[in-house]
């Protein structure tokens, strides 16, 4: 023991402490960002001190990651206590892209603002003209602009620094050759819940980065010394025998597939889940279908399914096609008796999972020889149930690009408009150099604009919108 405690209290104080590191370093940020928005700072002013305020916040999670792996050899496995830790670097470059394009995110929306100001003094009453005036005065954004700029900025910055702590008892535990696990914050979502439940196991086969952790996250890592097994807390054990139940039902490979299972069934047990405690034991676990008669004779096995009308969407009506239908109705959002496509699915159990909705928009009637006509994929209900477009892309600039502007001509041709679009990479990470392409979109494809570009990445653990530039130079 340290001082008299358990290895459980020195987790969950380190825990507590880099929850802490974090969330002031993203608060901070947005500080910093209203004082660039209220013109306190200048933009060469914000990028240094946002830089520095993450390298600081980056620093203080590492001192203590390497303090906590320290405490915990001592308790564990003395013998390896002396051997060093192994801290990550501050990566400036990424720190410095993300307050550039900040900047830029703010001067292009003073730029509209003007814009608009300009447009609004050649007409109107007097109160209209009167706004325009005091706009073209202090052009600035929109309070809903200013606060999801905030908003993401806070997530993507306390983010990094929860992952310079995560990623230092990775890379501590792994010069050592131990292994190590995934400790929840207490309450975790469906997601969390499996990785914490694998123990050990997480880093082999089953790895995931600490990018993978989504946003607000509060789980930690902790090391395993070889040859020191796991002390489960009852908690842990509920998380065990859910996921294995999942695993009964899904397989052992299909992680997409126990999320979504372990979300339906996980009522006390995940805060995510979706089906009451009282309706889950009236309802039970999933049991086989009898397939004896009255008369005791067995039924011919009937395995076909009736596709809909106009065929299956992509990756749906197959062997597996049972368990796509349970993930999709596992969503809490309304689908509305649309049949999904299994890359939509698995878009909605990630857009979830970051605390959204959207409403399903049906698909248009299908004619025989002409095919759908064109309509946009959902209304996001948690942004104001704005029309969105969604496509599931490689994270390559022509390939986005293309899907984007396909999607804008064929809209047009049906007298319908898509202009706001969502890209889901998958496990995919969103460069640097990427961004700047998607900023150029509009400059790039002049008749196939778009007012609004957001990038989904790393299984959802990254989710933020493209600064479209209007003009060459913005």
């Amino acid at each position: 023991m340290a001082g008299g405690r358990t290895l459980r209290q020195v987790t969950d104080t380190h825990k507590k402490a880099q929850i802490v590191v974090a969330q002031a370093t993203g608060v901070g940020e947005m500080e910093l960002v209203q004082r660039l928005l209220d013109g306190e700072l200048s933009a060469d002013e914000f990028i240094a001190q946002s830089v520095e305020l993450n390298k600081i916040g980056h620093e203080q999670a590492v001192r203590l990651a390497e303090q906590y792996v320290r405490q915990a050899r001592e308790m564990m496995a003395p013998r390896i206590a002396p051997l060093p830790t192994v801290g990550v670097p501050f990566d400036y470059k990424n720190s410095l892209a993300r307050a550039v394009s900040t900047v830029k995110a703010v001067e292009r929306a003073r730029q509209e603002a003007v814009r608009r100001a300009e447009a609004g003094l050649l007409g109107g009453d007097a109160g209209e003209v009167e706004k325009a005036r005091q706009m073209l005065t202090e052009p600035g954004l929109t309070k809903a602009q200013a606060s999801r700029l905030k908003h993401t900025l806070r997530q993507w910055t306390a983010a990094s620094v929860q992952n310079a702590h995560r990623d230092t008892v990775i890379r501590s535990a792994q010069a050592v050759e131990s292994g190590w696990r995934v400790v929840t914050d207490g309450n975790p979502c469906s997601f969390c819940a499996m990785l914490a439940s694998y123990g050990e196991d997480v880093k082999g086969a089953r790895a995931w980065p600490s990018h993978y952790f989504h946003p607000d996250c509060g789980c930690t890592i902790q090391e395993v010394p070889f040859g020191v097994d796991v002390e489960w807390t009852d908690r842990e054990l509920e998380l065990i025998h859910l996921r294995e139940e999942a695993e009964k039902y899904v397989g052992t490979s299909d992680r997409k597939g126990m999320i979504a299972y372990m979300r339906a069934h996980g009522q006390g047990v995940v805060h995510d889940a979706t089906i009451p405690e009282d309706e889950r034991k009236k309802a039970g676990r999933p049991k086989k279908k009898n397939t004896s008669s009255s008369s005791g004779k067995k039924q011919p096995k009937n395995t076909k399914i009736t596709a809909p009308e106009g065929g299956w969407p992509a990756g749906r009506g197959g062997a597996d096609e049972k368990k796509w239908a349970q993930r999709q109705a596992a969503l809490l959002s309304d689908t509305s008796g649309e049949f999904l496509a299994t890359h939509e699915i698995e878009f909605l159990e990630r857009f979830e999972a970051l605390g959204e909705k959207v409403t399903w928009i049906p698909r248009a009637k299908y004619v025989r020889n002409e095919g759908r006509k064109s309509t946009n994929d959902f209304f996001w209900d948690t942004r104001n149930k704005v029309a969105v477009e969604m496509k599931a892309t490689k994270s390559k600039y022509s390939t986005i690009a293309s899907a984007i502007s396909d999607a804008v001509e064929s809209a047009r041709a049906h007298d319908v408009v898509k202009d706001i679009f969502i890209v889901d990479l998958g496990e995919k990470t969103l460069s640097s150099k990427l961004i700047d392409q998607l900023e150029k979109y509009n400059l790039r494809r002049p008749d196939k604009n778009i007012k609004e570009l957001w990038i989904m990445s790393e299984n959802g653990g990254s989710f933020l919108q493209v600064n479209l530039r209007e003009e060459r130079g913005s």
